[in-house]
Formats: C-alpha cells, structure tokens, sequence
C-alpha cells in the first residue's frame, strides 16, 4: 500500500477489506461530485414507463434531472441527434424501428453515450447482438431491483464508471 497523501487520495474515507461490494459503491457514490444536471433520454414505446421515469427523475437534486422520451428507435435517435442526451434509457422491442438497430446505431456515432436497456424480456440471440455492439447494462422491466430509486442509483453508476 501506499501514502495516501503522497497519491492525493487522503480525502477519500477508507474501505475496511475484504471488499463488501454495497458499502464500497455507497462509498464511491457518495464520495465522487456528480455535474449539477444529467440529460437522459427515454426510448420505449410504452408512454406510461417514460412518464414514469421522467415524473421520478425530474423530482431528484444532486444531480438534477433533465428529461425527454421518444416512443421508437427513429425518434430516439432523432432526440439523440438533437438534444444530446448524457444517459439513455432503452428498450428493445419497438415498432419503427428496434432498440437493437437503434443501439447499433447509437454505437457506431455516439460511442461514449451511456446507455441502460430496460426491456420486459431480451431473447439470447438480441443480447449476443447487442454484446456485438458493445456491453450495455440490462436491467429487467418488472425484476428485483429494477424499481425508480434502483434505476436512479443506476444513472448514476452510468455516469461515474462509465
């Protein structure tokens, strides 16, 4: 190990090991200064899911959330084009045009834009194609941790390890 000081890290609090993965990220997350505002997209053809998201989001400070949906991958990327969202949150299954081609698209262009896929199932075959267009987070519509206060923690991880 080394001096603290000496790294510049003497501001951080220390983190007992073995390493418990829970404390460690609210350690981290409480520890790393967050912009003021984040911009995040919603891309789901379910209207009442992005007003969901956009109702929880928009009430939360520190950072402060800026958001905007589109109900299908062209509107989506339109929006992406346009307003240029920090974070999306994605869907697969889409009319006009998919999650999946919209991410392919989104990985080619936009390579740095953060995105989690929020879907209500993902055939094996759709997630080996979107691992080929890069490692997404998925996060399960309906699952065990995929609530408004675990999708927020989520944005956040986004933004900070991403």
């Amino acid at each position: 190990m080394g001096n603290h000081a000496a790294s510049g890290l003497d501001h951080l609090p220390q983190i007992p090991t073995p390493i418990d993965l829970g404390p460690f990220q609210k350690t981290v997350l409480a520890s790393v200064r967050l912009p003021e505002s984040l911009r995040v997209l919603v891309v789901d053809d379910e209207p009442e899911v992005c007003q969901g998201i956009k109702e929880f989001l928009e009430y939360r400070r520190s950072p402060a959330f800026e958001v905007d949906f589109a109900l299908n991958g062209l509107e989506g990327f339109r929006k992406i084009e346009q307003w240029k969202p920090d974070l999306t949150i994605l869907d697969i299954k889409m009319p006009v045009k998919s999650g999946l081609d919209l991410y392919r698209d989104i990985s080619r262009k936009y390579h740095d834009l953060r995105i989690i896929i929020l879907t209500a199932a993902v055939a094996a075959d759709e997630i080996a194609e979107l691992r080929k267009a890069g490692c997404p987070t998925f996060v399960e519509k309906g699952a065990q941790g995929s609530g408004f206060p675990e999708m927020l923690n989520l944005l956040k991880k986004q933004w900070i390890f991403s």
